[in-house]
């Protein structure tokens, strides 16, 4: 009945307010009409307000000959002036929403939301107390309808009023109903800063992937031409009119290691090469090559210069689709900041979902500095953040904030079903959000109770410090010592093999040599046993 303000009750009594003994169960029928001419209806409420609310109030009398006695409106207001009745509110410690603190004398109750809940206390004169569970956070609503947490106290009447960060969540509202939305807040990332890119890539930085997919269509082309140009030189110009002339762009070996040389400005030694016929396309083709391949080589050491000379790291994650792709694990105290997520019809989305750990504040605290993952922090209306404990300024030179939101949602009330409040909260709502209210609270509450340096420490973590030129290192010439070690190692092994292959030919020629000098001998001496044969013969 408490929840209940429309609340009428018909009670039938006889002229002495005695129930008719002559009455079935109370109600008239037609052998009873006397009765009937006789009869008065006392119609009864409950007062709702006040520190009473169960208290009985008699609204009029009702007579059947007579009508209503006094006339009475029979469903007063009873929920604009709640005359200090007390509302039972339950809210976690979410700065700078709301901010709970029952350790000290006395408590404080404060933040955007309970100011909220401050002026609708001034405006339709309630009381109230909070019901607060700090190891629930926003707990569960079971289909039976009990619960743990915030959810859990609304939904089973332990409170009247809950706050928090709450979302329009599905689920929840099964049991729950929701006010007009009065903030809109953001869910973000903080992940491990971007690492350092290993030396043995320095070559490779100057250029990015479509560069050097160019670089190389260029070197087989240009290995192409030059090979085709050659050819047909050879036979049209040559000296040997329609006979290949061997020359130093003669074979496709030839062409590959020209054009590589080019590439590093190793300028063929046509001046000195007779081989090659003057005043002929090769020569026009070689001199425009030399050129482009100088344009390519010096834009290639600009680049190799200012990689050298600034520092590169990985591509930093600033999207919930780039947190997808490359599988990064991130964590939370509840499994309410991934409801949305878990509800998505995307197949990222749901990855994303499944990367979420929920965990301890001692757990998430241990893997704050250890780079393997990263943490969910809430972005406000007017940039500020909810930041756990383990995002703090020792944490934060290890982490970045991603530069987009995974999710986003509007902030509401949660009250029961068929909550007779929501009109008036909402009411207080529109007010606190038209007039802008919200936000100034907002930078209130985050100078009153929040560290500004934390809130700088995540703000600046986007911004990249220039550490200036960098002398030389090791590091940086790695690459080189690679490319040495591979082409010396390749060298040794095609040395190997071209031995190798030589001896076996040479084992090959040597037994083809060995049989055909048998097979001479064999020969000479049947040759010689005929003649001596002839001689005998004779």
């Amino acid at each position: 009945m408490d929840f209940m303000p429309d609340m009428v009750i018909a009670k039938v009594m006889n002229s002495n307010h005695v129930m008719s003994n002559n009455t079935e169960n109370g109600l008239l029928t037609a052998g009873n009409r006397a009765v009937g001419r006789d009869l008065k209806i006392e119609l009864i409420t409950h007062s709702f307000r006040g520190p009473n609310p169960s208290e009985r109030i008699s609204l009029d009398t009702w007579i059947s000959q007579e009508g209503f006695l006094n006339n009475a409106d029979l469903y007063p207001d009873k929920v604009t002036d709640l005359m200090g009745k007390q509302i039972s509110l339950t809210a976690i410690y979410y700065p700078p929403l709301s901010v709970v603190d029952e350790d000290v004398d006395p408590p404080i109750y404060d933040g955007l939301e309970f100011k909220i809940m401050h002026e609708w206390s001034k405006k339709h004169n309630i009381t109230w107390r909070v019901v607060y569970a700090p190891d629930d956070w926003w707990g569960v609503i079971w289909e039976n309808g009990s619960g743990v947490g915030l959810c859990g106290h609304v939904s089973m009447d332990k409170a009247d009023v809950g706050f928090g960060a709450i979302y329009l969540w599905e689920n929840e509202h099964r049991f729950t109903d929701y006010s007009a939305m009065y903030f809109r807040t953001a869910l973000t990332t903080v992940l491990p800063r971007p690492k350092l890119l290993p030396g043995w890539l320095v070559p490779i930085h100057p250029f990015q992937f479509n560069m050097w997919i160019a670089v190389g269509l260029s070197v087989f082309v240009s290995t192409t031409v030059l090979h085709m140009t050659s050819q047909g030189s050879m036979k049209l110009l040559g000296t040997g009119r329609g006979k290949t002339v061997v020359n130093m762009y003669s074979t496709w070996t030839e062409c590959l290691f020209r054009t590589m040389g080019l590439l590093v400005l190793q300028v063929p030694p046509d001046e000195r090469d007779f081989s090659t016929p003057r005043h002929v396309p090769m020569r026009h083709l070689v001199t425009w090559l030399i050129l482009f391949y100088f344009v390519v080589t010096t834009g290639y050491s600009a680049g190799l210069a200012a990689v050298l000379t600034m520092p590169r790291y990985e591509k930093p994650i600033e999207t919930a689709t780039e947190m997808s792709d490359r599988n990064v694990k991130y964590g939370g105290m509840d499994v309410a900041y991934v409801f949305f997520l878990q509800e998505s019809l995307d197949p990222k989305m749901k990855k994303l979902a499944n990367n979420f750990i929920e965990g301890t504040e001692e757990y998430l605290t241990k893997k704050a500095t250890t780079g393997e993952m990263g943490f969910v922090i809430e972005r406000m209306m007017n940039g500020h953040f909810f930041l756990p404990s383990f995002v703090n300024e020792d944490t934060m030179p290890y982490l970045r904030v991603m530069k987009e939101d995974y999710v986003y949602g509007n902030c509401v009330f949660m009250l029961r079903k068929g909550s007779p409040y929501r009109g008036i909260i909402n009411s207080i709502v529109y007010k606190v959000r038209d007039t802008g209210l919200v936000l100034f609270w907002e930078d209130m509450t985050v100078r009153k109770y929040m560290s500004t340096r934390r809130q700088l420490s995540v703000i600046n973590s986007r911004k990249d410090v220039d550490p200036g030129p960098t002398q030389l290192l090791i590091r940086h010439v790695t690459g080189s010592f690679y490319l040495l070690g591979y082409g010396l190692a390749l060298s040794f092994l095609v040395f190997i093999i071209e031995l190798l292959t030589h001896n076996c030919r040479l084992d090959k020629l040597k037994g083809v040599l060995k049989k055909r000098t048998s097979k001479n001998i064999n020969m000479k001496h049947s040759v010689m046993e005929k003649e001596r044969g002839g001689e005998d013969d004779i």
